[in-house]
């Protein structure tokens, strides 16, 4: 099965000058598609096809050819979602309109590669992650692991800004500076001045 992850695939005996069909693959490999069979665990030796006719595949009585299967990793279309931001469109993924998700071909075992910076105001970014909150981080260094087209989404964090109550001339008191949340309502701090 040469990594397969399910199925078997039962052996076949052939008699030399005769053709013969190989036994049709049965093995599975998670995010791979059977690409045939090969002579060596590399692909480097000769390739056979699945089912394909043979004859002569050794000169040596009771000898045992064993044949690697052979895997080609699936691409998956993976949709990044801004989440309330906007995507550049220097990314080098395929921007929708509107700059609010972009698309791009991952393949299956590979890492994500370069992930887009998305911005939003108010905000910090605070990465890529597999649902809206919560969920898994994905960084370019992340290896896919979705068998199926996914997305990711921006995570946000709300910056917070200091008011300073300027006396603007006052003769006495004073006002305490307040700390207040992007997006979030907060009553000002009350006149001492």
């Amino acid at each position: 099965g040469n990594g397969a992850t399910g199925g078997s695939t039962a052996n076949s005996s052939h008699t030399y000058g005769v053709s013969k069909a190989l036994t049709a693959n049965g093995f599975t490999k998670t995010g791979y598609t059977f690409a045939g069979w090969n002579t060596q665990a590399d692909g480097s030796g000769t390739a056979y096809s699945d089912k394909q006719s043979v004859k002569n595949l050794t000169s040596t009585q009771g000898a045992t050819v064993t044949l690697y299967a052979q895997w080609t990793a699936r691409t998956y279309t993976v949709t990044a979602d801004a989440n309330g931001g906007t995507i550049p469109t220097t990314s080098g993924w395929t921007i929708a309109s509107g700059n609010a998700t972009a698309t791009k071909t991952v393949t299956y075992d590979s890492t994500y590669g370069t992930l887009p910076t998305p911005t939003r105001t108010g905000y910090t970014f605070a990465g890529w992650f597999t649902s809206t909150s919560d969920g898994i981080q994905v960084t370019s260094t992340t290896k896919v692991s979705r068998t199926s087209n996914h997305s990711i989404y921006a995570h946000w964090t709300a910056i917070t800004y200091t008011v300073v109550y300027n006396g603007n001339g006052a003769t006495s008191g004073s006002t305490a500076s307040s700390t207040h949340t992007y997006n979030e309502s907060k009553n000002l701090t009350e006149n001492r001045i």
